[in-house]
């Protein structure tokens, strides 16, 4: 509740999302600063003014586009994080969820959140035991997290359309390359049409690529880390993809209709 924390909280926050500032030195940023408003007398000694970015990012209430997807530990596919519908792997029968004791942990979490959001609390030696996925990775998929990717880049992904023509001969860009300039739309017509007289002009398409190397992190759009201890197989990787995949393919034939800034009513 005491504003000024508050702003420091969302730096902190800000420097990570933005600057990839690690926990541990935000986490030190918040120490230091509140020894120094202790001692200047704006915080009190048994203040619990967060001291970690994990726990600010839980009080301001942050939250990301990321869903949490149960995996089998055995073959690898992925599964909704619902113990009750998928309680096993559908192919090879292996448990995907294991039981845990909450207790203090869920109070500690609980504690993290401002005492108006949240009325009821367990007792603290609470023994209830819930269900976590064995193996669980973040996952969202491209459709969801376009509408903040184009909002922010609208212009820059149509620049293209603009640029001076490339001498014959040479090869200055990925607009430049065969496939760019055979690659074939659902409607028959060339995908990357450039054409004065295509048949709609505001419509805005993109090209994704699965491998990157050098390229802007604002440029880069994360949709899921695969989990460890070891990297996945061919194979396995095929399952993780799997959603992935369908979802491209699901914008390439069909598209989504976006509001953005040059487009306020609505634009494919």
């Amino acid at each position: 509740d005491i504003w000024y924390w508050r702003v420091l909280m969302l730096l902190c926050t800000w420097l990570h999302l933005h600057y990839h500032t690690p926990y541990r030195a935000c986490a030190l940023i918040l120490q230091v600063m509140r020894l120094i408003f202790v001692t200047l007398g704006l915080l009190t000694c048994d203040s619990d003014a967060p001291v970690t970015l994990h726990t600010a990012i839980q009080r301001l209430q942050l939250r990301d586009n990321f869903q949490i997807k149960a995996m089998c530990v055995a073959c690898s596919r992925m599964y909704d994080n619902n113990p009750e519908a998928n309680p096993l792997c559908t192919t090879c029968k292996t448990p995907l969820f294991k039981s845990t004791l909450v207790g203090e942990q869920l109070e500690a979490a609980q504690n993290a959140v401002p005492p108006s959001d949240n009325p009821t609390k367990v007792p603290s030696r609470a023994n209830a035991k819930t269900a976590v996925p064995q193996l669980q990775t973040p996952y969202s998929v491209l459709s969801t997290q376009l509408p903040d990717y184009v909002s922010r880049l609208e212009t820059s992904l149509d620049a293209w359309r603009h640029k001076d023509p490339t001498p014959p001969g040479q090869l200055r860009s990925i607009q430049d390359g065969n496939l760019w300039k055979t690659l074939p739309g659902p409607d028959g017509q060339l995908f990357f049409d450039n054409r004065p007289d295509r048949e709609d002009p505001s419509e805005l398409r993109i090209g994704v690529t699965l491998g990157f190397d050098g390229y802007q992190s604002r440029n880069l759009i994360l949709c899921g880390l695969t989990p460890g201890p070891k990297e996945l197989t061919a194979d396995e990787l095929q399952h993780f993809m799997k959603e992935y995949i369908t979802d491209l393919l699901q914008l390439y034939n069909e598209g989504i209709i976006l509001k953005t800034p040059l487009f306020p009513q609505g634009a494919s």
